[in-house]
């Protein structure tokens, strides 16, 4: 039986896809992994996923400076030996990356064993670990969110995916769904989150920002994460520190206020709900703005900068106010969301060989 390691963790948008490939590639029969780090979000997440495999893998950490130079590179070795005898103990025959630093032990104890390497990329700017290890890897699968113009695009080991989703993820009815929350059903939903982390400044945006929107007859609910809330919070809106059931709570969401990881806006796009994308500021690269940049391009929702975070609450009241503007955003976003098929990602880490099987040969067969 063949074994398939995915290499993960660091936040939810690196573990969830490779939660979401391991159940579909354990309805094919293939035997699957997922290694994480021992990152709190990591171990939550993890936690309602008791049939998968997860095995927390060492990462490295330097704190800058010579000294903390030194310590990395020890970690840093200790991290790829620990990830070799894993890789060999557990006869693994191909390894796939979903992001994050804590790949890259785990990634580069597979380079030095010869196990085939793959790398999924799902931001519009690639990540360190898929820049560096792109040229070794088999295949790099990227999505839509990536610029056409990229030279990553020239590279016939370079193909385009979408974002795999976990089976739960699936659109309920909005008005049970509100009750299942405790939220009046006859009333629309705003619904604050940003991400697996939480965010403080949509967090203190929301605090600011209920008393208008109740007054203006919307229900404000807020996941704070570990970011949690500023000092009082005013009874106008519901808290959540984190939450376990976001398929419920996309289903109870009439509108959202959000983060633009490449995660965030697949859900989003699979449950149809328009959305203000606040950018997180200091992500690598500045890659959640080119994410969103890239969704509001196809009518998907709508971007607006932290530093302009106060004109939210009348951005969200014109939009929510106008339902021919909302019906147009779900139209486009259903159109994203029928893009984001992964069968051929999923047909290729499925094939009985180590690793991609006769790679022109796949890429011939494509193009029939």
């Amino acid at each position: 039986m063949k074994t398939v390691l995915l290499a993960s963790g660091g936040s939810g948008g690196h573990l969830a896809p490779a939660i979401a490939l391991a159940q579909r590639l354990g309805r094919r029969g293939i035997r699957t992994g997922i290694s994480t780090t021992r990152k709190g979000v990591d171990r939550r997440l993890q936690s309602r996923y008791p049939d998968l495999a997860f095995v927390a893998m060492s990462q490295a950490r330097g704190n800058g400076g010579a000294r903390g130079l030194l310590v990395f590179a020890a970690e840093m070795v200790a991290a790829v030996w620990k990830s070799s005898r894993y890789l060999d103990e557990a006869r693994v025959d191909l390894v796939l990356a979903t992001g994050g630093f804590g790949c890259a032990p785990v990634a580069t104890a597979a380079c030095l064993l010869g196990i085939p390497l793959q790398i999924h990329e799902s931001n519009s700017v690639p990540g360190k670990l898929a820049s560096w290890f792109r040229p070794v890897s088999v295949a790099t699968w990227v999505t839509r969110l990536l610029d056409e113009a990229s030279c990553w695009r020239r590279s016939r080991r370079v193909i385009e995916t979408g974002l795999p989703m976990r089976a739960e993820l699936k659109r309920g009815e909005m008005r049970d769904a509100k009750l299942a929350l405790g939220l009046d059903p006859d009333l629309p939903v705003l619904t604050v989150f940003g991400g697996s982390q939480g965010s403080k400044a949509l967090n203190q945006w929301a605090a600011r920002a209920s008393g208008e929107l109740r007054n203006a007859g919307i229900q404000v609910f807020c996941v704070c994460g570990n970011a949690g809330m500023p000092g009082l919070v005013p009874d106008s809106v519901r808290i959540m520190d984190f939450c376990d059931d976001m398929p419920g709570l996309y289903s109870a969401s009439d509108f959202v206020i959000a983060r633009s990881g490449s995660g965030t806006l697949s859900e989003l796009a699979a449950f149809g709900v328009p959305s203000v994308l606040v950018p997180y500021p200091y992500a690598a690269a500045d890659h959640q703005m080119e994410n969103a940049r890239r969704f509001v391009e196809a009518g998907c929702g709508i971007v607006l900068p932290q530093a302009e975070l106060d004109s939210a609450t009348a951005l969200i009241l014109e939009w929510m106010g106008d339902a021919t503007r909302m019906q147009a955003c779900r139209k486009n976003l259903e159109r994203w969301h029928a893009g984001n098929a992964i069968g051929r990602l999923v047909d290729t880490l499925a094939l009985v060989d180590r690793g991609c099987g006769d790679w022109q040969g796949i890429e011939r067969e494509a193009d029939v």
